[in-house]
């Protein structure tokens, strides 16, 4: 993955191609959204995404300065889709906090708001795999640091 990221940087560095990171980390979250995509898979526990999307975020730490939009926008996203579908989270949470109305996410407003259309289950596990693979990642700690939260509580829902 570290050819992926010095191209990825190179490409953020240049005048003509900083677009290219965007539309890759676009492709990504097709890869693990679209229903014909997801459903052909056959990667063993999303390495190939995590790694993909490592390299993406690792480029645009070492090239921009903060706020990193690219970064926290591609993090936000990941939490997204490795959400439960909204009824699913309600369930829990209810459970949880014995019925008492109590927000489970902090930085996170939108996920608890998966739809169950949009909800897919093998999307939702490459999310997590792709999530544990940037949360384990040091150069990316002070970028995850923020969602460190909602990221423990989405691992919890499992």
């Amino acid at each position: 993955h570290s050819a992926f990221q010095q191209i990825a940087q190179a490409a953020l560095e240049h005048k003509h191609l900083k677009r290219l990171p965007l539309t890759w980390k676009d492709r990504l979250i097709d890869e693990i959204t679209l229903v014909d995509k997801v459903k052909d898979s056959t990667l063993r526990r999303s390495t190939g995404y995590g790694l993909g999307f490592l390299s993406i975020l690792r480029s645009d730490v070492a090239v921009r300065k903060p706020p990193r939009v690219l970064s926290r926008n591609t993090i936000q996203r990941i939490l997204h889709l490795a959400t439960p579908s909204s009824d699913w989270v309600a369930q829990f949470s209810k459970t949880i906090y014995q019925g008492k109305e109590n927000k489970f996410f902090g930085s996170l407003e939108d996920s608890t708001k998966v739809a169950e259309l949009e909800y897919s289950v093998r999307t939702r596990i490459h999310a997590l795999n792709v999530l544990r693979t940037i949360v384990l990642d040091a150069p990316l700690g002070k970028e995850i640091q923020p969602f460190i939260g909602d990221a423990i509580s989405v691992a919890i829902m499992g």
